[in-house]
């Protein structure tokens, strides 16, 4: 497990195996509970009668709690791995030591390692999974006084993540161009397993494109953009998870351009459990089309 460059469980190699020159410096985790989901549950009860209605209900937040032990060679090297544990864990560190982007808001990633026998699609069966969420602090974390054991001190640590999608830690790289036809398959977890992820999309123009650009997947949903306007050289962005969020990425700051988008405001694409094709049409000028996302599963 790691968070801001602070590797918890030292102890514990990627396989599993036992690492004994770490045993005595370590952050040793006793639980992992990430079952915290915050749901947005829309419902209504009858006027004036026993029962109620149920509108629409979203996953929103999922807190991650962490508890464990510090544990040192001395009392000095014990406060000093506290120290370091709090400030990798401080959300005002975690939103000030870089800029841009989700990082601005002290978002980083919180890595950790599952057994499957499974396997993530693409990988090797049976082997263990990174996995990853995209999370900040949610509280300052609590460090407990030396236990009279020994040079060892009791920790609790909160986190927040505002994507509650636990995602791969690779990410998946898809080039679609006139050498394969214009399609490709967008690999994810199986169905019982996986669930929607939304990929990011760049466009490769070469001049002007086609009025009707389409991005057709295997269930027959179509994403449709204006191309026509664009230049060579010009690389169109599209956020899929957003749905306003159409740009040009090649240009800083970005330029964005929700007014190319042809079909509806719902029509932005996923990648469902199981996967998908897609398919594009209307490529006139369009070099290729590169897709990044992570595989995601509940």
């Amino acid at each position: 497990m790691e968070y801001r460059g602070i590797r918890l469980n030292r102890q514990q190699d990627f396989d599993g195996s036992y690492i004994r020159a770490n045993e005595d410096e370590t952050y040793l985790v006793e639980a992992v509970d990430f079952s915290g989901m915050l749901i947005r549950d829309q419902r209504e009860g009858l006027n004036l009668d026993t029962g109620g209605i149920f509108g629409p209900a979203t996953k929103v937040f999922r807190r991650i709690s962490i508890r464990g032990s510090v544990r040192a060679p001395s009392p000095g090297r014990l406060e000093d791995m506290a120290v370091e544990l709090t400030n990798a864990f401080d959300v005002e560190v975690a939103q000030g030591d870089s800029a841009g982007g989700l990082i601005e808001r002290g978002v980083h990633p919180f890595d950790f390692i599952t057994p499957s026998v499974v396997g993530v699609p693409g990988g090797v069966v049976g082997d263990p999974v990174i996995e990853t969420f995209l999370c900040r602090p949610s509280q300052f974390p609590v460090t407990l006084n030396r236990r009279s054991t020994g040079n060892s001190m009791g920790f609790t640590l909160e986190l927040l993540a505002a994507d509650p999608r636990r995602y791969n830690f690779d990410l998946e790289g898809v080039t679609i161009d006139a050498a394969g036809a214009w399609t490709a398959t967008l690999i994810n977890w199986p169905v019982g397993m996986g669930i929607d992820t939304n990929p990011l999309v760049d466009i490769y123009m070469l001049g002007a494109g086609d009025a009707d650009f389409t991005i057709t997947d295997t269930a027959g949903n179509a994403f449709v953009l204006d191309l026509s306007g664009q230049l060579n050289g010009e690389i169109i962005s599209v956020d899929m998870q957003n749905p306003y969020t159409i740009f040009r990425s090649e240009v800083d700051p970005a330029v964005l351009l929700p007014q190319i988008r042809v079909s509806d405001v719902d029509s932005f694409l996923s990648v469902p459990a199981g996967g998908t094709t897609w398919t594009l049409t209307n490529t006139t000028n369009v070099d290729r089309v590169e897709v990044v996302y992570r595989q995601a599963r509940s």
